[in-house]
């Protein structure tokens, strides 16, 4: 179980990295007088901070490694860290399902259109920014282009927006 739980964590501190640097960016992006960018720095804070600590979880239980024991310090700091890390991960589900952070309005999207939103078509530019109608409720992105842009409404039928 000591090995197990060495590598599990080393593991996940390797693909922090490569997630770090998106959150970094997604961060910029959110526009600063917005409450998603607050939201985005309380949820950046604790799950920082538990992936320093589990850093120093692999440190510690690399002592036991090779005799497979569990460190009683080590094990303790990993489950601080978990704690914080499921607190941070929590206030970034609100960023993603309240805020909309990263969301298309688009229920069928391709994966590289969710994974490059910046290059949606004009169309789905236009059609995003627009508000709500009264109700709230979606309307499909074709029934508001003009006769020019609807040579071929097929192409667009699955755009939907607010």
């Amino acid at each position: 179980m000591a090995v197990g739980s060495v590598l599990a964590i080393a593991v996940g501190l390797i693909a922090a990295v490569p997630t770090i640097i998106t959150r970094l960016v997604d961060l910029s992006d959110i526009p600063a007088s917005s409450p998603a960018r607050t939201v985005g720095w309380w949820h950046l804070t604790p799950v920082a901070t538990a992936t320093g600590m589990f850093a120093g979880t692999v440190r510690l239980q690399l002592a036991g490694y090779s005799d497979g024991e569990i460190i009683t310090s080590g094990l303790v700091l990993g489950v601080i860290s978990e704690v914080l890390l499921i607190g941070g991960s929590y206030l970034g589900g609100a960023l993603t399902f309240v805020y909309g952070t990263r969301v298309l309005n688009r229920p069928r999207a391709t994966v590289s259109e969710r994974s490059f939103p910046a290059a949606r078509t004009g169309i789905l530019t236009a059609a995003a920014t627009e508000a709500p109608g009264d109700d709230g409720s979606y309307e499909r992105a074709d029934d508001r282009m003009t006769e020019q842009r609807c040579t071929d409404p097929g192409d667009h039928a699955d755009q939907y927006v607010r």
